[in-house]
């Protein structure tokens, strides 16, 4: 008998574990993958916009060209993350990143994307560059 509720006590201290990491891992990939997305979006459109103008844009320039290869509003929060886009001086270059406007322990990963189109990640808030790992490994 005693085995018994020692192994069902076991099996629902596994499945409330297995749930948990579950709800966490949810919640975390919900704040998350907003701003993969986003920055994936801002990469087709400086993609496009360069494949036109041989340069790449700001976000004004994106969105406001003709036709625009951009759609909304896009220099400020977005998702829960602040989008930053640099352009060097010769336009040659680009570079946009993905602060969280509140960032706390739970949310503080950064991401960026450049003209190589390989997205980089920092979890310790600091501001993530070539030299980061790239997002999946």
């Amino acid at each position: 008998m005693k085995k018994k509720i020692l192994i069902g006590g076991l099996a629902l201290l596994l499945c409330g574990t297995v749930l948990a990491w579950i709800f966490c891992i949810g919640n975390s990939q919900a704040h998350i993958n907003p701003a993969i997305g986003n920055l994936r979006t801002v990469l087709g459109a400086e993609n496009a916009y360069y494949s036109a103008k041989g340069v790449y844009g700001t976000f004004d320039a994106l969105t406001q060209g003709n036709p625009p290869v951009l759609d909304g509003k896009w220099d400020g929060v977005k998702n829960d993350y602040r989008i930053a886009l640099t352009i060097t001086a010769d336009g040659q270059h680009f570079k946009a990143l993905a602060v969280p406007d509140k960032p706390d322990k739970k949310h503080n990963r950064r991401y960026c994307v450049d003209e190589s189109g390989i997205i980089r990640v920092t979890t310790d808030g600091s501001e993530p560059n070539k030299g980061w790992t790239p997002l999946g490994e």
